[in-house]
């Protein structure tokens, strides 16, 4: 991180046909509902120096750093400085702590977009703010690509809770993208919106791997180009 939205295209019968926006928008499974509200859908934040967020908080840090597979239970309790059994109490085992730093990190994440985006002008301001937000977010030098898109790749099991939880978020990214589109009275605003995600998308994995801005710049000029600017 899809299920269809209000004025999607036509549903096709071939998944060789579809777009792969569209192919991801069938296997997903969300919990959230069709809005873009930040609000978690898991249970309320604990105190912020409770066992489970200390862990929660840990394990974000080392499975965007070193790689969900990599990194075993008793690094993230030494890491959280917390008891063992802290890990046991608030967790079914390492998949429920992986989608729960998964559901966690969309909350903080889309907290933090939301806002920058709804800084700016209703219409095309706001999808080109899009890019201009993933673009500060790519000038951190501890950057090294979408913790969602790292977390699919780690998770092939279409059942695993994280690869969920990924799910999830792109779905929340498409709705919120497609609501945007339609607000600047976009022709053909859900395709559109998923044109964006390709853009978005590869200007991800591309600074992930070159290091490079550049890459937003470009997929910002394409994006001008869509919504008329």
């Amino acid at each position: 991180m899809i299920p269809h939205s209000q004025s999607a295209p036509p549903a096709t019968t071939s998944r060789q046909s579809r777009s792969p926006v569209e192919v991801l928008a069938r296997e997903a499974t969300p919990a959230t509902s069709t809005t873009t509200s930040t609000t978690p859908t898991t249970q309320p934040t604990p105190r912020r120096n409770s066992a489970r967020e200390k862990l929660l908080a840990s394990a974000a840090t080392l499975f965007y750093a070193q790689g969900i597979n990599a990194v075993g239970i008793d690094t993230i309790i030494a890491h959280a400085g917390v008891a063992k059994m802290s890990l046991y109490n608030n967790f079914e085992n390492k998949n429920d702590l992986i989608a729960e730093v998964l559901k966690r990190e969309d909350a903080v994440w889309f907290a933090r977009f939301t806002s920058f985006i709804e800084s700016h002008a209703a219409g095309s301001a706001r999808i080109l703010a899009v890019f201009d937000f993933l673009a500060q977010e790519f000038d951190s030098p501890t950057y090294r690509g979408c913790l969602f898109q790292l977390a699919c790749a780690e998770l092939p099991d279409a059942a695993h809770p994280g690869r969920k939880a990924v799910l999830s978020h792109k779905h929340r990214f498409r709705l919120t993208l497609q609501r945007l589109c339609r607000e600047a009275s976009l022709p053909h605003a859900d395709r559109v919106a998923d044109q964006l995600i390709l853009l978005t998308d590869g200007a991800i994995a591309w600074r992930a791997m070159t290091g490079s801005p550049e890459p937003i710049r470009r997929a910002r000029e394409v994006a001008e180009a869509l919504v008329g600017k």
